[in-house]
C-alpha cells in the first residue's frame, strides 16, 4: 500500500511540473506573439509596431534612440515637420514614392502615435503613419502621406543631431491652374511657387492660335495639378499644365482672341481674359503681304514676302515703344489666307489695318511709292486720311517718286470692318528702286513711315476709349 502510495505521490507531483510548464510556455508565447503586431499602413508598404513591453525595456538600450515627439510650424510660405528624439539621431534615409514621402531613423524606435491627419487643405501632408520596419525592429519609419507628388521638400537634422526637420511648401490658397467664369469673364489662377517673383513669369499671347502660354520658372508637383482641364465653355476649350524641361507651362486654348490682365495677390496670381478693345485704347494690324509659298514679285535679286516682313518687323520695332497695341498676321515665314488676315482683325475689332507690300510691273521703267484703299470699306474716308499720311511719310522717308494715293478693290481692303489701307513701297521690277530696297537703313525707314503715319492718324481720330 506505501509502495502505491509513493508512486500516486510522485504521479501528482510530475503533472503539477507539467502543468506549471506548460502555463510558462503559453505566457512565452504569448508574449513573443505579441512582441510584433503587423500594421498595414500602405498597400506597398509592410510595416510592424514593436510592442509597448519591449518599448519600456529599451532603458536597457542605451543606444537605442526614442522617437517621443512630432510637431510643426509654418513660417511665410514653408511648413516644417519636426520629428524630436531623446538623444542624437545617428542616421536616417529618405525615399519616395508618386504619394509618399518615407523617411528611415536607423538605432530608433518610435513611442509615437501610429496615425496623425490633418485636415488643413493648405498642408502638402495629409496623413503620417509610423511604424517599426519589417526588416528591422530597430528602425523607425515615418510615412507622410502627401496630397501631391513627393518633389519639393528637403530633410535635416537639428544643430543637436536630437531632432528631424522635414520642410515643404505651405500653400497660401489653391493648387492649380484652377478656372472661373463669372459674368462672362473667365479667369485662371495658380500660387506662385517659393523664390519666383511675378517678374519671372512669361506670359506669351500666341494669338494667331488662339493660346496664351504661362511659363513659371521650375517644377512643382504640390503646387500644379500636371493634367488638362476640360473647360468647353464659350470662352476657353482646355487648359493644360505640363513640364516643360525645368519648368512648368499652362497652356490656355481660346475659343476667341483676347487680351489678358495679370494681377497677383499675396502668393495668388490670377490671368483674366478680357477683349482687346477693353485694354488697349489703340489697336492696329499689320499685315507683312505674301509669305510661305507665296513669293510675291521677284526681281533684282529680291523677293517680296522677305522684303514684307523686314519692314513689318521694323514697324514692330517702333510699336512695341508706343502705347499703341498691335498685332501681326504673321512674323515669320508662314502664309495665312486672305480671309485669314481679314478675320484677324475683324475679331479684335481692331482699329486700323495696314497691309505692306512691295510693287511690280511688266515694265522696269515703273518706279515710285503709292498707297492704296477701298472705297467699298464702310470706313473709307477715315481710310483715304490714313492712306494719306502714310504715303507721304514713305515718301520723305525714302525719297521716291510719289505716285499718290488710289483706291482699289484688294481682299484685305473690301473684307475688313476697319479704316483699312496697303502700302505698296517701292518697285522691285525697277533696278533704282531695288537699290533702295536692298539697304538695311531703308526698310527700317519705310518701317518708321507706317509707324509715323499710324500715330498721326490716332492723333487727328483718337478711339475714345
Amino acid at each position: 500500500m506505501k509502495k502505491y502510495s509513493k508512486i500516486f505521490i510522485i504521479a501528482v507531483v510530475i503533472c503539477m511540473i507539467i502543468t506549471y510548464s506548460m502555463s510558462i510556455l503559453a505566457v512565452v508565447a504569448n508574449e513573443e506573439d505579441s512582441l510584433f503586431e503587423e500594421k498595414s499602413n500602405s498597400s506597398t508598404l509592410e510595416s510592424t509596431l514593436i510592442n509597448q513591453n519591449e518599448v519600456n525595456s529599451l532603458n536597457e538600450f542605451p543606444d537605442i534612440t526614442q522617437i517621443i515627439k512630432i510637431d510643426y510650424t509654418i513660417s511665410n510660405d514653408k511648413i516644417q515637420y519636426i520629428l524630436s528624439a531623446d538623444r542624437e539621431i545617428k542616421g536616417y534615409k529618405v525615399s519616395n514614392t508618386e504619394d509618399n514621402l518615407i523617411i528611415n531613423i536607423e538605432d530608433s524606435i518610435c513611442l509615437l502615435n501610429s496615425r496623425y491627419e490633418y485636415t488643413d487643405d493648405k498642408m502638402p501632408v495629409e496623413k503620417i503613419n509610423t511604424t517599426q520596419s519589417s526588416y528591422d525592429p530597430y528602425i523607425s519609419t515615418i510615412i507622410f502621406e502627401l496630397k501631391y507628388k513627393a518633389n519639393d521638400y528637403d530633410v535635416k537634422l537639428s544643430s543637436n543631431s536630437k531632432q528631424l526637420i522635414i520642410e515643404m511648401d505651405y500653400i497660401e490658397g489653391i493648387v492649380g491652374p484652377v478656372y472661373e467664369k463669372n459674368n462672362n469673364k473667365s479667369t485662371i489662377m495658380f500660387s506662385k511657387p517659393s523664390g519666383v517673383n511675378i517678374e519671372d513669369i512669361v506670359i506669351t499671347d500666341l494669338y494667331n492660335d488662339k493660346k496664351i502660354t504661362i511659363e513659371i520658372p521650375g517644377v512643382h508637383t504640390n503646387l500644379f495639378n500636371y493634367e488638362t482641364l476640360k473647360i468647353n465653355d464659350s470662352n476657353v476649350g482646355n487648359i493644360k499644365c505640363e513640364k516643360n524641361g525645368n519648368n512648368t507651362l499652362i497652356t490656355i486654348e481660346e475659343k476667341e482672341i483676347f487680351a489678358y490682365n495679370i494681377s497677383e495677390n499675396g502668393n495668388i496670381v490670377t490671368l483674366t481674359l478680357v477683349p482687346p478693345k477693353e485694354k488697349y485704347s489703340k489697336i492696329v494690324v499689320i499685315d507683312a503681304g505674301h509669305g510661305g509659298s507665296d513669293s510675291g514679285a521677284v526681281g533684282n535679286g529680291l523677293v517680296e514676302k522677305n522684303l514684307t516682313l523686314d519692314i513689318t518687323k521694323y514697324v514692330k520695332s517702333y510699336l512695341d515703344s508706343s502705347d499703341i497695341k498691335a498685332y501681326y498676321t504673321r512674323l515669320e515665314d508662314t502664309y495665312p489666307t486672305l480671309q485669314e488676315r481679314c478675320d484677324l482683325a475683324n475679331e479684335i475689332e481692331a482699329d486700323l489695318f495696314v497691309s505692306v507690300h512691295i510693287n511690280s510691273f511688266t515694265s522696269s521703267s515703273a518706279n515710285g511709292t503709292e498707297t492704296y484703299y477701298s472705297l467699298s470699306n464702310n470706313s473709307n474716308s477715315y481710310s483715304s486720311y490714313l492712306a494719306s499720311r502714310v504715303q507721304v511719310n514713305m515718301v520723305n522717308e525714302l525719297n521716291t517718286r510719289n505716285r499718290g494715293v488710289k483706291t482699289a478693290g484688294f481682299y484685305v481692303l473690301n473684307n475688313t470692318n476697319m479704316p483699312a489701307i496697303l502700302a505698296e513701297v517701292a518697285f522691285i521690277s525697277n533696278a533704282s528702286d531695288a537699290n533702295i530696297l536692298k539697304q538695311e537703313t531703308n526698310k527700317k525707314k519705310a518701317g518708321r513711315a507706317v509707324y509715323t503715319g499710324i500715330v498721326e492718324y490716332f492723333n487727328k481720330y483718337p478711339t475714345g476709349r
